[in-house]
């Protein structure tokens, strides 16, 4: 969302954004106005795990129709609605926009009769889960005199995706095309020893983002790495101390965060858990990616990645150090010519300063 807003401040337009406290210190870097407002990702997560005892016993598939609803719906939104709704008769904005699990704002923006604008961050949520989530929120429409969207609003009056057609399955839901520039929280210079990596040897960085670093296989993974002859990046995120992990081979750096655009620009094979910020950065860049899904729509962005031939995907019980090292020297060897197909498909999408303008003429600006 951020190269959105950041487009629409360059073109003259005010912009006040209600997010957890963990987002606070990013923005201030940005100069966004910002104001407080529902649960920060660890508070939302330690209450969906309490709400959702037996997450875990289902299949890794199965997870999302579950977590979703719970998660964003029953938990997230009614923490947001109060603060949301004061915000808004507040500053009396002509447009709100909002990404697809954020569920209080569509209500919001419904209640005020306020055009809403969704700012995708990966593929379509699948019609089920958006069903699931209406569910969860009903009992909020309803106490304000308002019937649920079948899918909760989600979609809004205008929806931005991200997704590249080559990645996507064909749907009858209206969208409409924005390129991903991504945004990895950093505007410093990445760290001097970067430009040493991929000069003498391929280079591979290999992330598991900022929540799913705990569930990670390091353990064969380090293996596999162990046995390439390549330079290796892994970063970590903040919730899992390098210490704690196996020993790293030779080959292998480890760090808790480096600038992604950083990393993605110099690699010849990105591995991850399938995240769409790292898949489509992957994809942006031209980037063969090996995907190997802990949950989440980690399992749906693998499958585009690899229906798409821009990489490939082993599931959770796939992962030894024999599937790994063979799935990453292919890559590595017969980087697939898809990859660049993907990449200019990507570039051609309408860049967040063309969908600027769109919003402003839906907000009547």
């Amino acid at each position: 969302m951020v190269p959105v807003v950041l487009a629409l401040r360059r073109a003259g337009h005010e912009i006040v954004w209600a997010t957890g406290r963990g987002a606070g210190a990013w923005l201030d870097r940005l100069g966004i106005d910002h104001v407080e407002a529902g649960l920060d990702a660890a508070d939302r997560t330690a209450a969906a795990a309490a709400a959702a005892p037996g997450l875990s016993s289902l299949p890794p598939t199965q997870r999302r129709v579950v977590i979703g609803p719970t998660n964003f719906g029953r938990i997230a939104a009614p923490a947001m609605l109060p603060r949301l709704e004061a915000l808004v008769d507040q500053v009396q904005p002509q447009v709100v926009l909002t990404e697809p699990c954020e569920l209080a704002a569509p209500l919001v923006a419904a209640a005020g009769g306020l055009p809403v604008v969704t700012v995708g961050f990966g593929d379509l949520l699948p019609k089920e889960v958006c069903h699931a989530m209406a569910e969860a929120v009903a009992p909020l429409w309803g106490e304000r005199g308002l019937a649920v969207p079948p899918d909760a609003g989600i979609h809004g009056d205008l929806y931005l995706h991200p997704f590249p057609t080559s990645l996507t399955e064909p749907d009858d839901r209206t969208v409409t095309p924005v390129r991903p520039e991504g945004f990895d929280g950093s505007a410093d210079d990445p760290p001097t020893w970067v430009a040493d990596l991929g000069r003498d040897r391929p280079f591979v960085y290999v992330t598991f983002g900022t929540e799913f670093g705990p569930m990670a296989p390091f353990g064969p993974l380090f293996v596999a790495l162990g046995r390439l002859d390549a330079d290796v990046v892994v970063t970590v995120g903040r919730r899992v101390e390098p210490a704690a992990l196996p020993a790293a081979p030779s080959n292998v750096r480890v760090e808790a965060f480096v600038p992604q655009r950083a990393l993605l620009e110099r690699a010849s094979l990105v591995v991850s858990h399938g995240g769409s910020g790292t898949v489509l950065g992957a994809a942006a860049a031209g980037t063969p990616q090996l995907c190997l899904p802990l949950g989440a729509d980690q399992f749906d962005n693998a499958a585009a990645v690899a229906a798409g031939g821009i990489g490939a995907s082993l599931m959770p019980d796939q992962v030894t150090p024999e599937a790994l090292g063979t799935a990453m020297v292919e890559l590595l060897d017969h980087p697939p010519a898809a990859a660049a197909r993907v990449a200019a498909e990507i570039a051609a999408m309408p860049s967040p300063r063309e969908v600027a303008e769109t919003i402003t003429a839906l907000a009547g600006c």
